[in-house]
């Protein structure tokens, strides 16, 4: 099947229909292909599954089979998150829980877009969304826990989960200067400030050549001095 992202919510509406038995309850599409800023060529399509506490979900499995649905496009990546992991705000079996705090998540999730099952809200699993102010702790406890205060201890590998955690703050600074508004790089560099701008330039240009260790290196006096600024305001 050639691939078409007018027919992408159909398709996959049909293909997770066969999963429900497992325990899947509900999947959305996240990131790029949701903002507006998804590039065919360049651009991975992120998609995000609620389970069943109790689930036979063989995320692998379904990720493989996903990208095995269309012959001109493979880029598809698959997580699954447990319904209890999102109720008591605590990562245990889901690999994503490793990368991205489930309160973070939480926070993200009236922004994704609904393609099979229930669509919830946060409020379906807390009472008590976080705050900007929690959302920019946890992203910087992420850091500390790494000790990629200091950008010389980003691995060659991470170096992009390290931008985008920084990118993530900036993000959730400004939603303390404004109403609520989705992520996206575009939206963010839209609202920067002077050092938010620079940081952001930043990160496009490490995104284009590659996730580079070399070009963060290069700039690792404007990125240590932010982090180490939001570490000194938020972490007491």
């Amino acid at each position: 099947m050639k691939f078409d992202k007018n027919n992408l919510e159909e398709h996959l509406n049909k293909f997770f229909q066969e999963y429900e038995k497992d325990g899947l309850l509900s999947a959305y599409l996240w990131g790029s292909i949701t903002t507006g800023e998804f590039d065919i060529e360049t651009s991975d399509i992120d998609i995000i599954a609620i389970v069943k506490s109790e689930n036979s979900i063989d995320q692998s499995s379904i990720k493989e089979k996903i990208n095995e649905c269309f012959d001109d496009f493979k880029y598809f990546g698959f997580n699954v998150i447990r319904e209890d992991e999102l109720k008591e705000g605590v990562g245990k079996d889901s690999s994503i829980t490793t990368v991205i705090h489930p309160r973070i998540l939480l926070s993200d999730m009236k922004d994704w877009k609904q393609v099979f099952g229930k669509i919830y809200s946060t409020e379906d699993f807390t009472n008590n969304p976080a705050i900007p102010d929690e959302l920019i702790s946890l992203e910087i406890k992420k850091i500390i826990r790494d000790q990629w205060d200091d950008s010389t201890n980003v691995g060659d590998g991470f170096v992009q989960y390290h931008l985008k955690g920084i990118m993530r703050i900036i993000y959730y600074s400004q939603l303390k200067r404004n109403e609520h508004f989705p992520f996206s790089y575009t939206n963010i560099k839209q609202k920067a400030n002077e050092e938010e701008s620079q940081l952001i330039d930043i990160f496009y240009k490490n995104k284009d050549a590659g996730y580079c260790k070399q070009h963060l290196l290069e700039n690792k006096d404007k990125v240590d001095s932010y982090t180490k600024k939001m570490i000194q305001e938020f972490i007491k």
